[in-house]
């Protein structure tokens, strides 16, 4: 008889979803490596849905806002600066807004790209959005969630607690 070992690594996917949803005033993030996963638990849970590629592309979805057909709606992209040649980690910036730049709950769903964490959390400061660090070294993954719209009693702005899938 032939005892194989079992790999401890993951496979990797060339694709990840990070799933981020709001319940009782704290955020919430779950990684997802299927799609059909993903985009349930989103449906279920109105929720921010970001694909995550291996080049450390992404595409964000809102869940909670749909277009006339019902589909979810894509975030707005914004762009703030060209990529640098070499980076180590971008800062994706989530936050709500109408055309004429006023924030809020019931606006469109919007977002940025910046490489540059200090430039990261003063524009979700000044838009009131969630930050969340995508690290491209040595294999893409998502570091800290932070949602400037809620703040703790220190004045510190909520950390997105971790889920399993």
């Amino acid at each position: 008889m032939t005892i194989r070992k079992r790999s401890k690594s993951r496979p990797k996917t060339a694709r990840r979803w990070l799933m981020i949803w709001w319940a009782q005033d704290q955020p919430y993030t779950a990684i997802y490596e299927n799609k059909d996963a993903a985009e349930g638990g989103a449906a279920f849970r109105n929720a921010v849905l970001i694909e995550i590629c291996k080049d450390a592309g992404i595409l964000a979805v809102d869940w909670y806002f749909r277009d006339e057909a019902g589909r979810p709606m894509p975030f707005i992209w914004h762009r703030y600066e060209n990529v640098p040649k070499k980076w180590k980690a971008k800062y994706v910036i989530l936050w709500w807004a109408d055309g004429n730049g006023e924030t809020g709950e019931a606006k469109l769903p919007n977002h940025t790209v910046v490489y540059d964490p200090t430039v990261a959390y003063l524009l979700a400061a000044k838009f009131a959005g969630v930050v969340v660090e995508i690290m491209l070294k040595p294999v893409v993954k998502v570091g800290e969630v932070l949602d400037y719209r809620l703040w703790n009693r220190d004045g510190i702005p909520m950390r997105g607690s971790w889920r399993g899938t």
